[in-house]
């Protein structure tokens, strides 16, 4: 077996798969991400659990689906008890540390620190301004006390539903902040004797879409690309997509307004990319990326303008469903590699543990999709991936579960009687929920078989906190 390996984890906030330069969009201006692609393995049909934040992220820190770990939606706490990546390695000689977003307890209503779930140093920036109280916000009001109150009464007054320049300083970012404590901790804080495990993670390109400077105006004479839209397909949803489509449309059908959003989304992650260039130069200066693997991934995606919706929510589509993860090993890749074999984000807690070459990984829901040797798919490559959505009390968005394959999609509505089914070969932007084509009955009968042999039997335990 090689030597033990570092593992750097730089996951971003609902990210669209479609950011990227690397994946062939003209507009991102990315050259630090799309390095990592070059230096790596691009798995295009990574697909998450879940499509918001804490759920998702409880099942790349556990290895478990929703219903399996408990955090069923944004609100719950996950419990303490369960493995956890930090915990593998921690238990098995590496020092690990976060710095970000975390949101695996609820936000509103959190008033003592953030439980570390394994992690030796964990300093929290959730982003959102309804916490003012994390490690980042208390930096902030200590060290800047006017701009703290400049920056939430900026955040309150311009809201989530628009595309503009903050007025907050690139150097007090919070994504400058992340970056900045996550060097600290590898150039003075971390044991030179120890393998380790970083996360930086990222609230951005969430919305609000309010990039700072000098990014946000870097993108004033770039155009973006507009979102896709077909208005047949909207007759074809169920209920829950028309309703939000008619509280949306009104932005996302103003070409100005759109335009305004998507420019401001796309300086974000110019941001990010930046500050994952950050984070590449101080790995080359410590001597440390010959023996680092990086992977890059997002806990779910953004419906940004896509079919007349915006932001996330109980919709199974690939906009929120389907997001980047690169896997790059600077110095050992003799070419980059491209796949489009599926990928669960369940598989990340397996993956971790093989990539640091941890001598025993406990069998989880997922499976490693490389190991330390960098062998693509030790353990075969999935048929399906399966994403879950619950929210008891919802009427029919209650309790949803989403079977995707290569070509196609099946998602169930356990509360009642609506469905979807796309093909995705032949529709990939999924404009014609097929569900009640008789032609595709027999696919829908051999997804529908695929999807019963999950558990759909088990049923979310931890109580919500009525707040996210």
């Amino acid at each position: 077996m090689n030597k033990p390996k570092n593992v750097v984890l730089i996951m971003t906030d609902q990210q669209h798969f479609r950011t990227l330069g690397c994946h062939g969009v003209p507009e991102a201006r990315t050259p630090n991400i799309d390095a990592l692609a070059t230096s790596g393995i691009d798995f295009q049909n990574h697909i998450v659990t879940n499509p918001v934040c804490s759920p998702s992220r409880a099942s790349i820190i556990t290895g478990l689906y929703p219903t399996e770990h408990g955090l069923w939606t944004n609100g719950c706490a996950l419990p303490e008890h369960l493995d956890t990546i930090p915990k593998l390695l921690g238990r098995n000689g590496w020092q690990t540390a976060h710095f970000g977003k975390l949101h695996l307890v609820p936000i509103v209503s959190r008033i003592a620190p953030h439980p570390p779930y394994g992690f030796d140093t964990c300093e929290v920036s959730e982003g959102d301004q309804q916490l003012i109280d994390d490690d980042y916000f208390r930096w902030l009001r200590t060290t800047h006390p006017s701009v703290f109150v400049e920056y939430l009464t900026e955040m309150y007054s311009q809201g989530h539903a628009k595309g503009y320049k903050s007025k907050l300083p690139e150097a007090l970012h919070p994504s400058t902040w992340v970056t900045d404590r996550a060097i600290d901790w590898l150039r003075d804080r971390r044991d030179p004797k120890k393998p380790f495990f970083l996360e930086a993670s990222f609230f951005d390109p969430h919305h609000a879409f309010n990039p700072c400077e000098p990014y946000a105006s870097a993108y004033d004479d770039i155009d973006v690309s507009a979102p896709v839209f077909d208005e047949a397909s909207i007759a074809t949803r169920p209920e829950h997509y028309r309703k939000h489509y008619e509280g949306c449309k009104g932005t996302t059908r103003d070409p100005e307004k759109m335009t305004a959003i998507l420019k401001a989304y796309h300086a974000m992650v110019s941001h990010i990319d930046h500050c994952v260039g950050r984070l590449r130069e101080s790995l080359d200066e410590l001597g440390l990326t010959e023996d680092t693997v990086i992977l890059f991934t997002s806990d779910h995606g953004e419906l940004l303008g896509n079919h007349g919706l915006l932001w996330k929510g109980p919709y199974m589509l690939d906009d929120l469903l389907r997001v980047p993860l690169i896997v790059s090993a600077p110095g050992r890749m003799d070419a980059p590699v491209v796949t489009t074999e599926l990928t669960s984000m369940v598989d990340l807690f397996a993956t971790v543990g093989a990539l640091a070459g941890c001598p025993e990984v406990p069998r989880q829901s997922g499976r490693s999709f490389i190991n330390s040797d960098l062998e693509l798919f030790p353990e075969g490559v999935r048929d399906d991936v399966l994403a879950e959505w619950e929210a008891p009390g919802a009427g029919p968005t209650s309790s949803l579960r989403c079977l995707r394959t290569r070509d196609l999609k099946l998602v169930h509505y356990g509360r009642s009687g609506e469905g979807e089914f796309y093909d995705l070969k032949n529709d990939p932007d999924e404009f014609f929920n097929k569900t009640s084509d008789d032609t595709l009955s027999a696919e829908q009968a051999a997804l529908r078989e695929m999807l019963n042999r999950h558990y759909l039997t088990y049923r979310p335990h931890c109580p919500s906190a009525g707040a996210w």
